[in-house]
């Protein structure tokens, strides 16, 4: 397990070795061999077991359990869930294999560790005595770095009323409510500075323009509740019975909190203010619904007694919501009797944190940070550090990746790149949450003013394509690890961390201010891994004994869907599965066999082989010293990205040739492209490198500089010239902020 300092060896792998050395102490302490063997009922292992040990005559070293043989003891042993796996050289904790507890994780914690750390920090204080950010990769280290905000959030937050004496008063008080209040409730309730968490209180002091006192008003919300019906099945009459189910029907109360400066939750959200909703569920064992296809189905899996609730919200603390929906029940209790003699009061208590269940997730938690408008093209640029993202970590069928450049608003519009759980940790250590990247502006960026005028970026949890549950009580290292990802992404990107020499923009929420906290940094991987893959490219090109099957092999994995294994690539290129088998082996890195499913390794290398199919058919059965020379002209990208232009870049990775006709020259795509849209992208990332690498003023140069024929996958065949070429051209703003 890697440390803050490798060469220190912070978490150590000699935890057997340690306990080991702590039996045999005990064992030093305690009656000799002999002595047991005389008097074995005698000992402090039957003493502790009782009976259960009679026929046992050894002891696992972890979990103490009895054994008949000491064969059958090790072997336990080698898979005890107590056993350690690690110790923390600090607090001496052990880490076992049942915890399931990444040891990384522990030093955010570890107070030994950190006081250790801050000493070593001060050793190796710059001559200012400030540490720097820059160049500092110790996979720990506090950093006063930016500090960004919350955006949207949605989980499901249950509560637990099993022990209360009316487990569902909550629910008929709420009934009550609103039928008090003739169907709809509008109420509200402040907010004191002295009960807002640290973030919140410093954006609250920065819009009223100085420090507030600890009674100070400072938020005002407004409270509707309103109901609908759901698909719940009231509960049978067992069940009724036991939970003194009261009504015939289910209805579902929903309760919107928003700024009392808006008239209605549907005004706030018009204009991105902070709010959240809440629609309440009760829940109840055996419970069932109507799906949308009509059949009953169980919705209840944890058969929970209390409440589901749904909540989303935007531009709130992720954990304040749950004190929110609290705050907003007692408002509406406040309510209660107006109109009414004695009505059913709500219970606020059964919405308190300490109720919420253990089976409680979070569905979607995005963090961002807003920068100025035109600091961002090398972090989007199409040799950036978003789009190698998706294109790098993703086997070309295995786990998940997603890439979206869409700049139809305008350059650099909405831009995504989407990672699942199986490579999370190749981008930073220790992660393993799906996440997707983002940089966007808001909807018509053209006529924004202020804030709006400049760019987010972003990164959020992608639940829907994980297969592992995110628990409540993984909110703070949800936090942590989309906060690390993003600090990363950006210094990836060039864009610099500190507040004070960073290009941030503030807005209504996020303020670019730093804050100190233990975060990894660490150098982008993806030139790393891009390097990989082009030298596993061109070892393959070089390859003395490259013959029709590897082209065939490689053409099949390409463009056939689904999983393959070698009988179905044998049986779809006409050869024997021996053959294919030992021309796998030969291809080496480019493809990766698990179990029966071959794949290539990444989406980016299955675009580097069919750039280069096309020229290898065309000399495979002539010269196959011949295919090696054309695979490897002059202009092939550098070994090492990063050498040589992006133009030059693209044009390897997509050009087939470029003809001098004339005045312009014509760029001929080898690229098969899946629609016109596809093409059109591909286009402009390509005129956008021309502009970077000629130093121009406007993409207009390369539209009088070159035509371009592409072909799409539908054998369609498609020209863009003079004024088509310009028009598909993005405008209007600078990628790269020349000069």
């Amino acid at each position: 397990m890697i440390g803050p300092d490798a060469g220190d060896d912070e978490i150590r792998d000699d935890a057997d070795e340690q306990l080991d050395r702590l039996l045999g102490a005990e064992a030093s302490r305690s009656p000799s061999r002999d002595a047991r063997d005389t008097d074995e009922s005698n000992t402090r292992e039957d003493r502790e077991s009782g009976p259960q040990s009679e026929g046992f005559v050894a002891v696992c070293r972890h979990c103490r359990g009895h054994h008949k043989t000491g064969d059958q003891a090790r072997s336990h042993a080698e898979s005890c869930a107590q056993r350690p796996v690690a110790t923390c050289r600090f607090c001496h904790e052990p880490h076992t294999a049942s915890s399931g507890a990444n040891p990384d994780d522990h030093y955010y914690d570890c107070q030994p560790f950190r006081a250790w750390y801050k000493r070593r920090q001060r050793q190796r204080a710059t001559p200012e005595g400030e540490q720097g950010v820059e160049g500092d990769l110790d996979p720990f280290a506090q950093r006063r770095v930016v500090q960004p905000w919350f955006h949207e959030f949605s989980a499901y937050v249950k509560y637990d009323t099993s022990e209360r004496r009316k487990p569902f008063n909550w629910y008929y008080a709420l009934d009550s409510a609103r039928k008090e209040h003739d169907g709809e409730l509008l109420t509200g309730f402040e907010v004191a500075a002295d009960e807002l968490p640290g973030a919140t209180r410093r954006v609250a002091e920065r819009q009223a323009d100085d420090d507030l006192d600890a009674d100070e008003t400072v938020e005002e919300w407004s409270v509707a509740l309103r109901y609908s019906d759901s698909n719940i099945h009231p509960p049978d009459e067992h069940v009724a019975a036991d939970i003194d189910w009261r009504l015939d029907t289910v209805k579902e109360p929903r309760v919107y909190v928003f700024p009392s400066a808006y008239d209605s939750f549907k005004d706030a959200k018009g204009e991105g203010r902070a709010r959240a909703y809440f629609r309440l569920r009760p829940r109840w064992p055996d419970q069932e619904a109507e799906n949308r296809a009509g059949d009953s189905v169980s919705i209840n899996p944890t058969d929970l007694l209390g409440t589901d609730v749904a909540v989303k919200g935007t531009n709130i603390e992720f954990s304040r919501y749950p004190d929110l929906l609290q705050r907003a029940i007692e408002a509406v209790r406040e309510q209660q009797g107006v109109k009414w003699n004695g009505p059913t009061y709500v219970e606020a208590e059964s919405f308190d944190r300490s109720n919420i269940h253990g089976s409680s997730n979070v569905i979607d938690a995005e963090l961002y940070v807003r920068v100025e408008d035109g600091e961002t093209g090398k972090l989007i640029a199409i040799d950036g550090p978003l789009h190698r993202v998706s294109m790098l970590l993703a086997g070309d069928r295995e786990g998940y990746a997603k890439s979206v450049r869409d700049d139809r608003e305008r350059a650099g519009s909405y831009h995504t790149a989407t990672i699942g759980s199986m490579r999370a940790g190749h981008l930073v250590g220790g992660h393993d949450l799906a996440k997707e990247i983002k940089h966007y502006y808001g909807k018509n960026p053209d006529a924004a003013t202020g804030p709006l005028e400049h760019p987010k970026v972003g990164v959020s949890l992608q639940h829907s394509v994980m297969s592992d549950t995110v628990y409540w009580e993984d909110l703070d290292s949800l936090q942590r690890e989309l906060d690390e990802t993003l600090l990363n992404v950006l210094r990836w990107g060039d864009v610099p961390l500190r507040p004070s020499e960073g290009p941030y923009v503030a807005d209504d929420y996020f303020e670019p201010v730093s804050s100190s906290r233990f975060r990894k940094l660490v150098d982008d991987p993806t030139p790393r891994i891009e390097s990989e893959q082009n030298n596993a490219v061109e070892r393959w090109a070089f390859m003395g004994n490259l013959n029709d099957t590897h082209v065939d092999t490689l053409r099949t994995l390409v463009t056939d869907g689904g999983q393959l294994s070698p009988a179905d690539i044998a049986d779809e290129i006409g050869k024997a599965v021996s053959t294919v088998r030992r021309a796998l082996r030969q291809l080496g890195d480019m493809v990766q066999t698990r179990y029966a499913d071959v794949q290539l390794r990444s989406q980016y290398l299955a675009q580097q082989v069919v750039k280069r199919l096309e020229a290898v058919d065309a000399v495979v059965e002539h010269d196959l010293e011949g295919a090696a020379d054309n695979l490897t002209r002059a202009e092939n990208v550098a070994a090492t990205p990063g050498e040589g232009s992006a133009w030059l870049r693209w044009r390897d990775n997509w050009v087939e040739e470029v003809r001098a006709d004339g005045e312009k020259d014509e760029i001929v795509l080898g690229w098969e492209c899946a629609d016109r849209s596809e093409l059109r992208q591909l286009i402009r990332e390509g005129a956008i490198a021309f502009r970077n690498d000629q130093g121009g003023d406007t993409l207009g140069l390369f539209s009088r500089t070159f035509r371009v024929r592409g072909r799409l996958r539908n054998g369609e065949e498609v020209t863009y010239a003079d004024e088509t070429l310009l028009d598909l051209l993005p405008t209007g703003w600078n990628y790269f902020n020349p000069g």
